[in-house]
């Protein structure tokens, strides 16, 4: 049932494991009460967008009195919360459902999705019907809705941009789908008939087309939220709450979630938290999903250096980013990497800190994901960083430190832009890069960390599903001097004891660079 459809699901969310969130619908009703009532927001798979669209038509629909529900939420202390509520015949529609295995091309999407919504209307408003067609268009059944009942609705859109990612080939589908959004939303019913419009995509409206498809909706995204930052996840006050009440560990809860920066808030995955209170597992929760995999395709290309900066960002850097203008076409073309990683914005791989203007991977939670994808498709190069990362790694397991120099001199001098080449920075930075295949066994490197006597250029340690199988490495770096100097230091000043709480094999590594002869040399010694 499209149609004042069921409440249930929400009743379901809020006798469970519910973050009261009903403040959002203060924020609508004043969309509604302002005309500023088409509403598109972008956020990321898992980010509670289906429980929004059901809290959404639980409040405001006429299908049944949820004032049992609502009385005992933030809404209730609103005071638009009883002019609003139950005072629309709904439309919930979620686009997944009409997405078929009978139908893999999508040929029959529309047509199941014209005829439910056509079958509903007439089960709810017959009267509508009597002076209509066999076969009525869709815009007109709503406009004699409106003509005979005088009802207004709430419209909610759930996931309306699967289509492109689910039949992205099918362009046909894809040009008559739009049209049908169209005649809804940009017609003489959407002005006298629609309350309220709300829609919820992954990406970007102009993603998919480089028109105007949709210029009368407000799109609240990851990079601009109108100020309902603390709508889009769970804030770390909530987060903290909950911690407590299932005897969880916050700090360990905020390395692993945390990392969005939206209005002031510092927002959680709800899904992953979710999940953290049911397994008490601290663990990846993101999986590579339809929704991403033709942007994450795109990594291969490695357009203008994307791998290398990919690299840098797995290993826990902060990069300069521009984003695309307004104007752009750049989401919708999707051939460079600014387009790529502004899309990797909106789908939650990166957070953008807009005050430097600069983007990072959140958290550890999307940094393994984001290592994985990384690393299980390799480019067919032998020049490719995470070729040069493999090589480099088992030539240091190995033992065998003539490979080892080769590989940070070729990645010295290909890789790190040339104004940066002879900085004191330039070697740990050709270090983190040459570490990236490391990642997948080892936790994120740490540069700089107090130890013994002084601090360690770089430590290395062995995640624990790893243990065992995979040595500690503490990396010291010289300039103009010699490998067995940096091997000295870390015996010197006892930059192992950095390693004091580990049980298991470490190997030292000392690495030198001669700027007159542009020469690496290194030693691994085992501990």
């Amino acid at each position: 049932m499209l149609v004042n459809r069921s409440t249930q699901p929400f009743k379901k969310r809020v006798n469970s494991k519910y973050i009261d969130k009903t403040g959002f619908l203060s924020k609508l009703n004043n969309c509604i009460k302002d005309c500023d009532n088409f509403i598109c927001v972008v956020r990321p798979r898992r980010f509670g967008k289906t429980i929004t669209a059901n809290m959404i038509n639980a409040y405001y629909s006429k299908g049944s009195d949820t004032s049992d529900i609502f009385d005992k939420l933030k809404i209730s202390q609103d005071e638009t919360y009883h002019k609003y509520l139950n005072k629309y015949d709904t439309v919930y529609i979620n686009m997944n459902n009409f997405v078929g295995l009978d139908d893999p091309n999508g040929d029959k999407f529309l047509s199941k999705l014209v005829s439910t919504l056509l079958k509903d209307l007439k089960n709810t408003f017959p009267k509508a019907f009597v002076n209509l067609d066999e076969n009525p268009q869709v815009e007109s059944v709503f406009q004699e809705i409106i003509d005979v009942y005088g009802n207004q609705f709430v419209f909610i859109i759930d996931e309306w941009d699967c289509i492109f990612r689910v039949y992205e080939n099918n362009t046909l589908l894809q040009q008559e789908y739009a049209k049908f959004l169209t005649s809804l939303f940009k017609s003489q019913f959407a002005e006298d008939g629609i309350a309220l419009a709300y829609m919820t995509g992954i990406l970007p409206i102009k993603r998919y087309s480089n028109q105007s498809l949709f210029n009368n909706f407000r799109e609240i995204t990851m990079l601009k939220t109108y100020g309902l930052g603390e709508y889009m996840g769970f804030t770390e006050g909530e987060v903290k709450d909950l911690c407590e009440q299932y005897d969880i560990d916050f700090a360990k809860t905020k390395y692993w979630y945390d990392g969005y920066r939206l209005d002031g808030f510092e927002i959680y995955n709800p899904y992953a938290i979710t999940e953290l209170i049911s397994s008490k597992v601290f663990d990846s929760t993101w999986s590579n999903t339809a929704s991403n995999v033709k942007i994450i395709n795109k990594i291969r290309l490695n357009f203008d250096g994307l791998r290398e900066d990919l690299a840098s960002l797995i290993n826990g850097e902060a990069l300069f980013f521009e984003l695309p203008s307004k104007s752009s076409n750049a989401l919708y073309n999707l051939d460079s990497k600014q387009a790529i990683f502004a899309c990797l914005i909106y789908l939650g791989y990166f957070a953008f800190n807009a005050d430097n203007n600069t983007i990072f991977i959140p958290n550890e939670d999307v940094r393994r994901e984001l290592i994985d994808i990384f690393l299980r498709d390799p480019i067919d190069d032998d020049n490719d960083i995470v070729s040069l990362s493999k090589r480099l790694f088992e030539a240091i397991i190995s033992h065998d430190s003539k490979p080892v120099a080769s590989i940070i001199e070729y990645i010295h001098d290909n890789l790190i832009p040339k104004n940066k080449y002879n900085s004191e920075d330039s070697l740990r930075s050709v270090m983190m890069l040459a570490f990236v295949y490391a990642q997948r066994m080892y936790k994120k490197p740490v540069a700089e960390m107090p130890a013994g006597k002084g601090f360690a250029d770089l430590i290395l340690e062995p995640r624990a599903d790893y243990l065992g199988k995979y040595p500690a490495m503490v990396v010291e770096l010289k300039w103009n001097r010699t490998a067995q100097d940096a091997i000295n230091q870390i015996k010197d000043r006892h930059y192992q004891e950095a390693l004091d709480q580990y049980r298991g094999d470490v190997l030292l590594v000392g690495i030198n660079y001669d700027e007159k002869s542009k020469k690496h040399d290194c030693i691994i010694e085992k501990q």
